[in-house]
């Protein structure tokens, strides 16, 4: 399947009537399934290009069902009977396009619930985390409705873990935010406030919690953090998952597995062997070391082009700290 042109954003791994499918999800709404025989294309939403819509952020399996989430508060799932929107007043209405002549002039553009994960129990207990006016945002879903939880920070937040205990969730966010509990029970804040570096996701393995975060892979154990020593030179880690007693760890430019007894890096043949943490992923306001294009996934269409020595720019952003991360030079 060509998809020339996509913004995968998530990926999941789904399994009906003994058929395995991974999806990937594009930012636009659009859903690649691939299967061992087949392969094919579903839409989530309808397009509306007189709106902007916002993008999806997330796809889940949760429950045996499909879940996406995204900018707006916009939720859909399903569960085998094509995709349904499962915002319940939750979601906002789709901003409308400006018209060129308004393009030059300060419009508000921007929803105020963004949704970066949703995760869950069952189709019956679920959770969304994200923003709400630049802040930390949580909201629980009992099977009927949304119930937004009381403020706990004013970090953004971006990755659900379920705990364990099949009773408490973990959540990662901006400047070392990490919380810990369940809707009916409250939320414990789990931050050290000595880490600023965003946390991205997290994932239990071996009975212990493993952290993505910009600084490297932290491990959170009994109170403490500490970083991995083992691939302590590898920064920028930005998402972790436990899957068949592995644990894959995900970076800029690296993919490691480890087994419980060795970490194993995986180059991709594409990659060349430029330490690409140490110069290809570097902080605004620092200077580029290397002319070309340059983006950062902190803001949309922010590929530009910068010359040996230009200043990185910085702007707020929902993600922490701003990093530019090199495509190429044509």
């Amino acid at each position: 399947m060509d998809l020339d042109g996509w913004r995968v954003v998530s990926v999941a791994y789904f399994e009906n009537s003994g058929i395995s499918s991974l999806l990937a999800l594009e930012q636009d709404g659009d859903l690649g399934i691939f299967q061992e025989n087949k392969n094919k294309l579903e839409k989530i939403r309808e397009t509306d290009d007189s709106k902007i819509q916002g993008q999806f952020n997330r796809i889940r399996t949760i429950d045996n069902s499909l879940y996406v989430c995204g900018d707006g508060a916009q939720i859909y799932t399903n569960i085998g009977n094509g995709w349904n929107s499962l915002d319940l007043g939750l979601s906002e209405s789709s901003l409308d396009m400006p018209k060129s002549s308004e393009l030059t002039l300060d419009i508000e553009l921007a929803f105020d619930i963004n949704l970066y994960d949703i995760n869950g129990f069952s189709s019956n207990s679920l959770y969304v985390c994200g923003t709400k006016k630049n802040e930390g945002f949580i909201a629980y879903f009992d099977g009927s409705y949304w119930e937004p939880v009381d403020r706990m920070t004013p970090s953004p937040l971006f990755g659900i873990t379920i705990c364990p205990d099949k009773k408490n969730i973990i959540i990662s966010g901006g400047y070392g935010t990490l919380l810990k509990g369940n809707f009916k029970d409250g939320f414990k804040n789990l931050k050290d406030i000595s880490i600023n570096s965003t946390f991205y996701c997290s994932a239990y393995f071996k009975e212990k919690l493993y952290i993505a975060s910009e600084d490297g892979l932290y491990i959170y154990d009994e109170g403490v953090y500490h970083l991995v020593d083992a691939i302590n030179d590898i920064k920028g880690i930005v998402y972790i998952e436990e899957k068949e007693g592995v644990l894959w760890i995900l970076s800029y430019k690296k993919l490691i597995r480890y087994d419980g007894n060795e970490w194993q890096r995986i180059n991709h043949p594409l990659n060349d062997s430029t330490n690409y943490e140490l110069i290809h992923n570097v902080k605004a306001g620092e200077p580029c070391p290397q002319s070309g294009f340059w983006f950062t996934t902190a803001k949309r269409n922010s590929r530009k082009y910068f010359s040996q020595g230009d200043i990185f720019p910085d702007f707020k952003s929902d993600w922490g700290d701003v990093y530019w991360q090199f495509e190429d030079n044509k």
